[in-house]
């Protein structure tokens, strides 16, 4: 049964991100970009001349791209779970003219591809809250980091963009609205990941935090982000019978923006959005 669930949550998930809009998607993933260079000067500081870096759920490719750009010489595989995000990031690869990372289609809970101990290097922003089998994502990584190897893994603490979301969406509704089917808060608690971390003997070596803002455009595209995880409540609400219910979303994404002071000219920033980086360490054999 718990194969099932997971197997459902996962194909929910590779659904709903199919049916995001590329450009739309485009603009969020890289107001996370203070993540992946800081995640890549993490890497690059420990990382031996040649070393191998294991990139899981990577979407359009980061940290990857970046990593291959800073360290020509770094070995990187790219994968994600979804085929249409490897061909993003192989497009990204070319125009960034970079020719040392190879892609793989998996999941970040399933790395019988490669052996035990097999890379300096693993990392993970932003895919750990999707990965069905959290804890067996986190043993995997443990099996294929060589002895004294470092994975990096980032989840979102607070994500105001997420509650705007939610809380506009349940003004239009009227009423409480279950879990988006994207939910990047689902490691949002005290530990979620330490604990993971420390059953599988991965040390944690250094957490950090931090918050930037989300410069979404325009109210409209503003709005338009904000579908990416409202979209298939919205979609439900019409086919319902609410066919006003995404006009009416727009108009209120709008209205809170002008309440709470986002907009400077013609640019809406969302604040507040707090992402924690945790080093973790495999040990050697004689620090077991």
């Amino acid at each position: 049964m718990r194969f099932v669930v997971a197997l459902l949550l996962s194909l929910a998930q590779a659904q709903a991100a199919e049916q995001i809009d590329p450009k739309i998607y485009a603009r969020l993933f890289m107001n996370n970009k203070p993540m992946f260079d800081r995640m890549s000067a993490a890497v690059l500081e420990k990382l031996p001349t040649g070393g191998k870096i294991l990139d899981l759920a990577s979407g359009p490719g980061e940290p990857s791209i970046t990593l291959a750009t800073l360290d020509a010489k770094a070995q990187i595989t790219c994968t994600d779970f979804q085929p249409s995000m490897n061909e993003k990031a192989k497009a990204r690869a070319r125009a960034a003219n970079v020719t040392n990372v190879v892609f793989e289609v998996t999941s970040a809970d399933d790395l019988s591809k490669w052996n035990d101990n097999s890379f300096d290097a693993v990392t993970m922003s932003f895919g750990l809250m999707f990965v069905p089998d959290k804890a067996k994502s986190l043993h995997e990584i443990y099996r294929v980091l060589k002895p004294g190897g470092f994975a990096y893994v980032s989840v979102w603490k607070t994500l105001t963009f997420q509650t705007f979301a939610r809380k506009v969406l349940e003004e239009v509704a009227g009423k409480p609205v279950p879990e988006f089917a994207i939910n990047p808060l689902r490691l949002k608690e005290d530990n979620a990941v330490e604990d993971l971390a420390r059953a599988f003997a991965l040390k944690v070596v250094a957490d950090e935090r931090m918050t930037y803002s989300f410069k979404m455009g325009t109210s409209k595209e503003a709005a338009d982000g904000c579908t990416v995880l409202a979209g298939t409540i919205l979609q439900q609400l019409e086919a319902d019978g609410d066919t006003g219910a995404t006009a009416r979303f727009y108009e209120t994404v709008e209205k809170h923006i002008q309440i709470n002071g986002w907009r400077d000219g013609n640019e809406v920033a969302i604040p507040d959005n707090s992402p924690q980086l945790l080093t973790l360490r495999k040990p050697l054999q004689d620090e077991l």
